[in-house]
């Protein structure tokens, strides 16, 4: 039997499945058209791509709309669950971006979109990131999207709900983000910041975004 406490992803987990509608609702407007789009037209026509971190599944449909062939995974059920109660006929997967079930150089692109922030260790990072690089085709594009680290705290814990659930998330340097993807065989083309409420009239004046797309070179 485990008796060991559970660690703060695996909270952070239970937070998203505990409040999967709630907050999917919460952030339904919370979305760039702009990166999405600047994205798919580095692809090539009707992409295979993988969403890692789907949660609602929102992401998964704009870009099915779009006209790609989009899938799905995420380490909370109640995200699958709820994602799968949306869009009925899109593909969604149970799944931790650190162990993807796919087989190598599958995906024209794959997109992070507010995924690495809730790892833990620099460790899980580079194996989410590795993980990327083997199921992307030969010069597949990838797109990351983590909060920039402002002070000196790399690591935060936020409760910031009516329960008081707490949530793990971990901040990146612009320059730490482009050696973590190079290390893991991409080349950068887009590294830049910028702050949420600068592209979203409803987005919060304190959260500064670090947004990359990058390409597998390895």
């Amino acid at each position: 039997m485990n008796n060991s406490s559970p660690t703060y992803k695996e909270l952070t987990v239970d937070y998203y499945d505990k409040h999967a509608k709630e907050y999917a609702q919460s952030v339904d407007d919370h979305y760039s058209t702009e990166q999405i789009s600047t994205f798919l037209a580095m692809l090539p026509d009707n992409p295979k791509v993988l969403d890692a971190g789907c949660g609602s599944g929102r992401d998964v449909y704009i870009m099915h709309k779009a006209g790609a062939h989009a899938v799905g995974v995420d380490l909370s059920e109640g995200m699958i669950k709820y994602a799968r109660e949306q869009y009925k006929d899109l593909e969604f997967h149970l799944s931790d971006v650190l162990t993807l079930p796919f087989e190598d150089d599958v995906f024209d692109g794959v997109w992070a979109h507010g995924i690495l922030f809730h790892l833990e260790t620099e460790e899980e990072v580079k194996k989410a990131l590795k993980e990327f690089d083997r199921v992307l085709k030969k010069n597949g594009v990838l797109h990351v999207l983590v909060k920039l680290q402002k002070d000196s705290q790399k690591i935060k814990i936020f409760d910031d709900n009516p329960d008081k659930h707490p949530r793990i998330y971990r901040f990146f340097q612009k320059e730490e983000l482009n050696i973590l993807l190079g290390e893991a065989g991409f080349e950068s083309i887009i590294l830049e910041t910028y702050d949420e409420n600068e592209r979203n009239p409803k987005g919060r004046h304190d959260v500064t975004w670090l947004h990359s797309l990058s390409r597998k070179v390895s």
